[in-house]
Order: structure tokens, then C-alpha cells, then sequence
């Protein structure tokens, strides 16, 4: 390994998705035959999903606690020295704990990928990267010490326990996970239920629906119940490592880009990806490549008359109704694929 890099600080504070991809970088850095120490700079919310990963030391920043946070913060790490910072998060949040980590080599994103001038609270940069997924772009960090290439593999935490209803027959599983903290990502609820009824009827599946507390996702959850009484509902009901523990017992996660998405490629579930707003190649769920619906590309192309490897890399479409491009009879060919 590079300059043999033996305390590594590892600054991502958020969210659950791109947490997950971290999970890759720390799998690789404790595969090494003499690993790091490695420590991770982590939000409260995201921690409640990693604890009791193993080799990891864990500071815990509570954003919501304001300024104060920061100074608490600083009291953690003040006596602590690295050999190396991993600063894989451009925001300025992150960018100002980072002016409290002392090692010699601050590593970040080059200038050209950078966001929230990232670029200016580093000293070291990893390659320019050209439209390549998020996860690949985090293994870059690893690149620049010199590491082998390999197919990205996950260190996981340990998953919780949850009552799954009784499932006598031993149906399979599909789990419907409808939203994204972001709306304009989310299909349609009516869809939704279409799903959930030819799942039911025609492939006799075991169909939950799960996530978090917010009202669209409860509204959802209620709605697909209404119109289709035998599905299990339980938006709302499980904490983020219960969640995990029902994406393993699962034979299929239907869902947009969220969080859940790259949960299932932790534990090697099939994501059915539903793309139209952001690009796959970008941030699919990295290997359910051949169940992930794009309609990303035909989005961009009504949007700005040209193809997405000519625009900026990235770029979101966020019109009303472009999940819509999404339809019924897409969604029903991936379950085959997936179930038949």
C-alpha cells in the first residue's frame, strides 16, 4: 500500500445510499493483508445503521444540534492524528470538520467533480473522473493507494431481527419500497397497486411494503393496502437495520433511486430500479444492471434535444411526470425476469 497509510480518517457523514458505497472502500481497505485502523466520521441517523460494524471506530456528528455540534466534534478528534483523510463528501458541512482532522494528506475529489469548492479544504486529490457510477467514483480513494482493482464487495453491519408475518407456503417475497426523500423520483401510487395485484394474483409473491415515517410514504403504504388487502404494510415500522433484515429475506426489492436500492446490493437482492429522473449509470443499485428500468435516457433527450453522455454528468430531470415514462407492462417483464 502507498507510503503504507496505517490510521485512515474516513469523512462521510451522509446518506444511507452513498453510506453503503463507503461500505465498499472499508471492505477493501480490511481485506489488505495488514489493514488500517480505520475511522469513520459519520451522521447520527446513519450510524444507527452501521453500528456493530466490525474494525471501524465510529464519531458520531448530530447536525441537528447546530454550531455546537461542530465544537463537541473538535473535542473528539482534537488529540487524535492520522496518517490520511478520506474526505468523500462534497459539502461545506463536511469540509469544516475536515479543518479539524490533522493528517499530512488530505485526499478529495478533483477539482472538476468537486461541489461546494470541496476541492479547496484538500491537498490531494484523487483522478478526474468521467461518467462513471458513484460507487466507482468512491473506489477511486483506494486507487490512490495503489490498491488492486477489484469487483466492489461490502463489509456489512449486522442486521436486526423483525417479526415478518407467517408465510406458511414459503412464497417468495417482493418488497415494494415506493419512495424517495426526493418526490420528483417517485412513480405513481396507482402503479403501485398494479404491481402489487399481479404480483399477488398472477405470481403468487408475498408482497411487503416498507419505509420510513414521512406522510407520502404512510400515504402510499395505506393506499396500495386499500386496493390490495393481502399486502403486509409496514411503512413506518422498522428501523433502518429491520429493514436490512427484510431486503435478505426477499427475493426481489422494487423500488426509485433511494436508499434502499443500495441497501440491496449490500446483501445481493435484485433491485427492480425504477430510472427516469437520474441516470443509472450513475446511481443504479451497481449490480442489478439488467432489472433496472432507464427511461433516464429518453428524458434527457425530450428535455434537451441530446443524449446524456453529451450534458453534464449527473444532471436530473425533474419535470412532473417524468416517471411516468415508467410504465405497468416494464415493471411486469422485470418480474418475470426476476420470478419466472
Amino acid at each position: 500500500m502507498k507510503n503504507n497509510y496505517k490510521n485512515i480518517c474516513i469523512l462521510r457523514l451522509s446518506a444511507i445510499g452513498d453510506v453503503c458505497h463507503t461500505l465498499a472502500v472499508i471492505n477493501k481497505l480490511q481485506s489488505l493483508p495488514d489493514p488500517p485502523k480505520i475511522t469513520w466520521i459519520v451522521g447520527k441517523n446513519e450510524m444507527t445503521f452501521l453500528e456493530g460494524l466490525s474494525g471501524v471506530d465510529f464519531i458520531v456528528f448530530d447536525k441537528k444540534k447546530g454550531i455546537k455540534e461542530f465544537w463537541q466534534l473538535y473535542q473528539k478528534i482534537k488529540n487524535k492524528k492520522f496518517d490520511i483523510l478520506f474526505h468523500m463528501q462534497m459539502a461545506m458541512r463536511a469540509s469544516l470538520i475536515s479543518m479539524f482532522i490533522k493528517a499530512p494528506v488530505k485526499l478529495g475529489f478533483a477539482k472538476k467533480n468537486s461541489k461546494d469548492m470541496q476541492y479547496l479544504w484538500t491537498n490531494n486529490k484523487i483522478k478526474y473522473i468521467t461518467q462513471s457510477h458513484i460507487l466507482e467514483t468512491m473506489l477511486s480513494f483506494c486507487d490512490y493507494l495503489n490498491l488492486p482493482k477489484t469487483l466492489p464487495k461490502f463489509s456489512l453491519p449486522p442486521d436486526k431481527f423483525y417479526p415478518l408475518p407467517p408465510n406458511p407456503t414459503k412464497k417468495q417475497i417482493l418488497l415494494i419500497c415506493p419512495c424517495s426523500v426526493h418526490s420528483y423520483r417517485n412513480w405513481s401510487v396507482s402503479s403501485y397497486a398494479e404491481i402489487a395485484k399481479y404480483a399477488l394474483k398472477i405470481l403468487d409473491l408475498q408482497v411487503i411494503i416498507a419505509g420510513g415515517n414521512t406522510k407520502i410514504e404512510k400515504e402510499y403504504g395505506d393506499y396500495i393496502q386499500q386496493k390490495q388487502h393481502k399486502v403486509i404494510n409496514l411503512v413506518g415500522k422498522t428501523e433502518l437495520k429491520q429493514l436490512l433484515y427484510i431486503i435478505k429475506k426477499s427475493s426481489a426489492v422494487l423500488c426509485v433511486d433511494s436508499a434502499p436500492a443500495h441497501m440491496a446490493t449490500l446483501v445481493a437482492t435484485p433491485v427492480i430500479g425504477l430510472y427516469a429522473c437520474t441516470n443509472p449509470d450513475r446511481a443504479r443499485p451497481y449490480y442489478s444492471q439488467n432489472t433496472t428500468i432507464d427511461r433516464y435516457q429518453e428524458a434527457v433527450m425530450a428535455k434537451h434535444n441530446k443524449s446524456a453522455k453529451d450534458l453534464k454528468w449527473g444532471l436530473r430531470v425533474k419535470d412532473p411526470g417524468t416517471m411516468n415514462r415508467i410504465t405497468i407492462e416494464d415493471v411486469v417483464l422485470k418480474l418475470h425476469q426476476i420470478f419466472t
